[in-house]
């Protein structure tokens, strides 16, 4: 059976004024990734990227939480969030988006998750595709 991979489509609007980046405390914002792997859900799922407490969600009708792929790193621009990953475009809190990838409980995850908080466990999953172009 062949998965199609689904890409990220985010649209980012922003000024070209300069802003001050710091990377973002681990102990403040979870950002769980996921291990390796050879195939990739093919569902899609919009909304908006927010935090919630120390979660990065993506908020639609069921808040889920994104469980990104290996190398993702978040850290602030003037306070707010900003999430940049090795295979696709920088996410910007606030900012609405679309995701490539498949929802899981917890207990049914395919794959290793490294990072994930315990203020972040309850959530229903979204294993977030790599290919964000």
């Amino acid at each position: 059976m062949k998965i199609a991979t689904v890409a990220l489509l985010a649209a980012v609007f922003g000024g070209c004024e300069s802003v001050t980046t710091t990377p973002a405390p681990s102990s403040t914002i979870g950002l769980p990734t996921y291990g390796p792997g050879d195939a990739y859900p093919a569902a899609l799922v919009t909304g908006t990227v927010e935090r919630k407490g120390p979660c990065v969600v993506l908020l639609e009708t069921t808040d889920r939480l994104l469980i990104w792929p290996p190398g993702t790193a978040a850290s602030l621009e003037n306070g707010a969030l900003v999430v940049t990953s090795p295979a696709g475009p920088t996410l910007h809190e606030h900012q609405q988006v679309s995701i490539g990838g498949g929802e899981y409980r917890e207990t049914d995850f395919p794959r290793p998750i490294s990072g994930l908080a315990d203020a972040c466990r309850g959530y229903i999953l979204w294993l977030a595709d790599p290919a964000w172009n």
